[in-house]
């Protein structure tokens, strides 16, 4: 049993119109699987590019909340300013990345919020 959270990134598959899970046991019987089973997916994140365009740059900023440590992990290929905004639009944190940085939401009140690092963005909810 795995207990552990895993990173994967399925960009090397290329161009990809849906994905789909299946589930399996060799605890069937009459009716299906014996035993209950489960999968977990979080932050799944789904770049979309215009169709006219054959070869894309691979995205340079990356951001997500990570719930356990309860930070925002924000990673950049270049230098690029961060910013963590409410849903009011109050500038609520910001600070230069370069590489890996991390905003520490822990004293933040549950909610909406939007990170921006240049012209990348991605909502986030606490």
């Amino acid at each position: 049993m795995n207990k552990s959270w895993e990173w994967v990134d399925l960009s090397s598959l290329g161009k990809v119109s849906s994905i789909y899970f299946t589930l399996d046991s060799s605890d069937k019987g009459e009716y299906g699987m014996k035993t209950p089973s489960y999968f977990c997916l979080d932050r799944l994140t789904v770049l979309t590019v215009p169709s006219s365009v054959e070869n894309t740059a691979l995205p340079t900023v990356k951001a997500y909340y990570d719930r356990a440590q309860g930070v925002v992990r924000v990673e950049s290929v270049e230098p690029v300013e961060a910013a963590l905004y409410n849903m009011h639009g109050m500038l609520m944190m910001k600070q230069q990345v370069d590489g890996i940085s991390t905003f520490d939401m822990t004293a933040c009140p549950s909610g909406i919020y939007v990170i921006r690092c240049g012209e990348y963005q991605v909502k986030i909810v606490k």
